[in-house]
């Protein structure tokens, strides 16, 4: 699927371990594939709940709809 693609671009493939022949140099960089998948992870996870949680922060939420607001009055004037 797309997300897997755009996963697979942005970390790369995961180490296969007949591609090395120190297996401490394999373990190395499977430890560095998790923690970059960890983290990717992670990120999304942030950007999910602050998407869902933008409009529960009252002042966040009056900011954007003032900005919003703004926007669609600047393109009324000049239609």
């Amino acid at each position: 699927d797309e997300f897997t693609e755009l996963m697979r671009l942005e970390l790369g493939n995961a180490p296969k371990e007949s591609n090395y022949d120190n297996e401490d140099k394999f373990e190395e960089e499977m430890h560095n594939y998790k923690n970059r998948v960890m983290e990717l992870k992670r990120n999304m996870c942030l950007q999910i709940y602050n998407t869902s949680t933008i409009f529960d922060k009252k002042h966040i939420r009056n900011e954007i709809l003032e900005r919003t607001k703004k926007i669609k009055q600047i393109k009324d004037q000049t239609m």
